[in-house]
């Protein structure tokens, strides 16, 4: 799901003039965490949304945009999921819940940077890749050998169709 949301985050122009609508600021927004009340979401979007969107980035590299927010909010999920996604629910704090988009905006969580801190056995198993990067080359890792499994498994049976066995009146079976 998250390859289709960062197809779809790619689309959006980057520019600060830019205003979604409805329609779009589910399919990416609601699409990446279904969470909360979507008209309240929606609601406090615009409203931190029109205070934010003149001011420069915290990266320092433009100002923030539609698409700069949504590439936080997957980060901010990113995050979290790499820091609390194992943990049984109830031994996660209260404060670091996972916040649905209408939390993310009104906190205006979209300011701060989120790392994914990594181990030196994650450096020694993926490298200098980042998670999302990770993520990436796996779903296109199983897109390509789901296909050759199923080319596979139609030349098996192409095979199996085109040389029936004969049984020999000797053999036991």
């Amino acid at each position: 799901m998250t390859d289709e949301i960062n197809d779809l985050i790619d689309v959006i122009p980057d520019e600060s003039d830019y205003y979604p609508d409805t329609d779009v600021f589910r399919q990416t927004f609601f699409n990446i965490n279904p969470i909360g009340d979507f008209n309240e979401a929606y609601r406090v979007f615009t409203i931190r949304y029109e205070q934010a969107r003149d001011l420069e980035n915290p990266e320092g590299n433009g100002f923030i945009t539609y698409k700069y927010m949504c590439k936080k909010y997957i980060e901010y999920i990113n995050w979290w999921n790499s820091t609390f996604g194992d943990k049984d629910p109830k031994y996660v704090g209260k404060n670091d819940k996972l916040k649905d988009p209408e939390k993310f905006f009104d906190d205006m969580l979209y300011n701060r940077i989120f790392a994914v801190s990594k181990t030196t056995k994650d450096y020694y198993i993926f490298g200098t890749n980042t998670f999302e990067t990770l993520r990436r080359k796996l779903s296109i890792f199983k897109k390509v050998h789901l296909k050759q499994d199923i080319e596979i498994l139609e030349e098996v049976k192409i095979i199996k169709k085109s040389k029936p066995v004969k049984k020999d009146d000797t053999t036991p079976f």
